[in-house]
């Protein structure tokens, strides 16, 4: 497995919200499309990986988890 990791310190994602995050048209932010995650969790899932989001007060982490090609076939 391949893992990577993103956090930042802004500010944290509602529970309630995690459970929406991928789906298409969903905006965290006022001009965006809602469309980034949503593209990102496509990419993802065709690689056979997945995305996992952690947030707590002061910090959000998503982790990316994709297998390597040898683990695939």
């Amino acid at each position: 497995m391949l893992d990577i990791q993103v956090c930042n310190t802004g500010r944290d994602i509602p529970e309630d919200q995690i459970a929406k995050l991928f789906e298409p048209f969903v905006r965290m932010k006022p001009n965006g499309s809602g469309l980034g995650l949503w593209v990102s969790y496509q990419i993802v899932q065709q690689l056979h990986g997945v995305i996992d989001v952690v947030s707590a007060k002061g910090r959000t982490c998503f982790t990316v988890r994709l297998p390597l090609m040898a683990e695939v076939a």
